[in-house]
């Protein structure tokens, strides 16, 4: 987990921005991010810009591109990552996937998000580390 971090640093550095990044690992499997991921719980009154950008840690699944620039639209985090991605089946079951989202609101250190899955409830995320 502590190479995934310092890849996912790296990956905010060379994209110089300046605003508030969160680095979030989900606590379920990979497969758990196939159907459309939403990221609710925002602060009421949310304007600024904010951006997924996924690091994929499992090393079978190091080649694959990284999905950035997902927008904010009416307070939800929204991407469907189905007709993107054929991840075959994790090999462990955690912190196969980092979720590094980056923006202009501050959020508290402990924050819990969930990642709402087609059909298959909800998986909580909690945001481990902030970074600015």
């Amino acid at each position: 987990f502590s190479v995934a971090y310092q890849l996912a640093l790296h990956h905010i550095h060379r994209s110089q921005n300046k605003s508030n990044i969160w680095i979030i690992s989900a606590n379920r499997n990979c497969r758990s991010i196939y159907y459309a991921v939403k990221l609710k719980k925002l602060k009421k009154g949310y304007k600024g810009k904010c951006n997924i950008h996924f690091l994929i840690t499992r090393p079978e699944l190091q080649d694959f591109p990284k999905l950035t620039g997902i927008k904010m639209h009416r307070g939800y985090l929204t991407y469907d990552l189905l007709k993107d991605l054929d991840l075959p089946p994790p090999t462990t079951p955690f912190h196969d996937m980092l979720m590094i989202v980056s923006g202009t609101q501050k959020f508290q250190e402990g924050v819990t998000f969930t990642l709402q899955k087609a059909g298959y409830g909800d998986s909580n995320l909690r945001v481990l580390q902030a970074t600015v």
